[in-house]
């Protein structure tokens, strides 16, 4: 049973007829199929002729560009389900059915691959109800656009969504999302608050790196890893609740946040060293003994949370209308 298809696999093999995909196939690979030259690689630029492609059920992932160039692949039939596919940018780029559309939002039945050309001044877009998948950087490197509504029901977003959706405000996030996938809103500047959905318990590396207008966030319960750079270079936040559910913290998620001022941890302080240590990093030095270093996770002032007001002192707090407050 083939299992995947490697990289350029069929790229310098042109005049394909037709392509059956076999039940169990799970990966294709960059570039698999694709009819455009790559400079990084000695192949040919060739042709492909087949005009229509059924993707199996099993498949979990179409990687960078797989099928790009093919000018005559106009009927493309995704799996019935893409929760765990991962379908990578520019799968379909400059294949006949890309070339078909004038330009604007292009979906696949229930999936949204991207956006062709590119937006006016001021752009809003609403997802219409019945989408279910958004593709890797599907709205990526979008400048002008500035408003999005994604309805309930939109159970899976790409990576790099809105990387670099500079005049980017306001969002609205399905409410049975589960994950904010790695650089979602990277570079989204002018984005200065979003309500992330309850039932979120995943947010990926760099998910909101270098949106400096952001000034408040509050994390679910259930969120149980903060990845690496998750918030790094948000100058603007200046606060940041941190739920008890949180039990790893990766590499400096909180970096160049400079404005940060208090970190509210709904949790006791026992649980916020030993979560804390985990940025303390060891290394072996030039005469080979070990030196542990301190990573500080931020400088902002940790506040833990009480219910009621403590009798000793220190650093406390609770909500008060659902605002964190401190004692």
């Amino acid at each position: 049973m083939t299992e995947g298809i490697g990289e350029n696999a069929f790229n310098a093999f042109g005049a394909l007829q037709e392509i059956t995909l076999p039940d169990g196939l799970e990966s294709i690979g960059a570039f698999a199929f694709c009819t455009d030259y790559q400079a990084n690689t000695p192949l040919p630029r060739t042709e492909q002729y087949f005009t229509q492609i059924v993707l199996p059920d099993s498949i979990k992932n179409i990687c960078l560009q797989a099928f790009s160039g093919c000018v005559k692949l106009k009927s493309i039939t995704l799996p019935k389900r893409l929760d765990d596919v991962e379908i990578g940018s520019g799968v379909f780029k400059d294949a006949a059915w890309f070339d078909s559309h004038q330009g604007g939002v292009l979906t696949i039945g229930n999936f949204i691959y991207g956006y062709k050309g590119n937006m006016p001044e001021g752009t809003e877009i609403v997802i219409p109800y019945g989408i279910k998948y958004i593709a890797d950087s599907a709205f990526g490197g979008q400048k002008n656009l500035a408003e999005v509504f994604i309805p309930d029901g939109v159970k899976f977003l790409g990576e790099r969504n809105f990387y670099g959706c500079t005049s980017l405000k306001t969002i609205r996030l399905p409410s049975d999302l589960t994950e904010i996938p790695a650089y979602t809103f990277i570079s989204a500047k002018n984005l200065t608050h979003i309500d992330i959905p309850s039932g979120v318990t995943h947010i990926g590396a760099g998910a909101f790196q270098y949106c400096s207008s952001l000034e408040g966030i509050s994390l679910p319960a259930g969120i149980e890893t903060i990845e690496s750079g998750t918030f790094s270079g948000c100058n603007s936040l200046e606060e940041i609740v941190l739920p008890a559910s949180v039990k790893t913290l990766e590499r400096q998620p909180l970096s160049n946040c400079d404005n940060l001022k208090r970190i509210f941890y709904e949790s006791i302080e026992a649980e916020w060293s030993a979560l804390k240590a985990q940025e303390n990093y060891a290394y072996v030095d030039y005469d080979g003994s070990i030196v542990l270093v301190e990573s500080p996770f931020s400088n902002a002032q940790v506040y833990f949370y009480s219910e009621t007001k403590p009798d000793e002192a220190g650093n406390y707090w609770h909500y008060v209308d659902n605002t964190p407050t401190i004692w």
